[in-house]
């Protein structure tokens, strides 16, 4: 071997470990990068998870408004069938004559109650 050769093989070796050391870093690079990427797949899924939980709450929450409403709804008809009928009932007292409003004053007479009342269905 000459030396030549020896020089050769010289700049082939400083060449190959300044390669290694080239690769080593870029390794390095690819695995800070792998463990950004791992905790940011954590952070978003744990992201995702806490915004599941808040549409389920509030999913919740509108369902549970909703029933509310229903029922309020529900009370509003019934509350407004009764005004309905009272008012039909009024109407029909007033055509009757005092025949029905005694009738009237009677039954709320048996029924006992405050004495008052019975001032209201008296005859005019």
């Amino acid at each position: 071997m000459t030396s030549q050769d020896n020089e050769k093989i010289g700049a082939l070796h400083e060449e190959r470990e300044k390669k290694v050391q080239e690769l080593e870093v870029h390794i390095d690079r690819m695995r800070n990068q792998q463990d950004q990427l791992h905790k940011k797949l954590k952070e978003e899924a744990d992201r995702k998870i806490k915004m599941e939980r808040d549409m389920q709450k509030q999913q919740q929450k509108i369902k549970e408004l909703e029933d509310h409403m229903s029922q309020q709804q529900k009370v509003l008809k019934r509350k407004t069938e009764e005004v309905a009928a009272a008012q039909r009932r009024l109407r029909n007292v007033g055509k009757h004559g005092s025949e029905e409003k005694e009738r009237y004053r009677c039954f709320f007479l048996s029924l006992s109650l405050s004495p008052a009342l019975p001032n209201l269905y008296s005859q005019d």
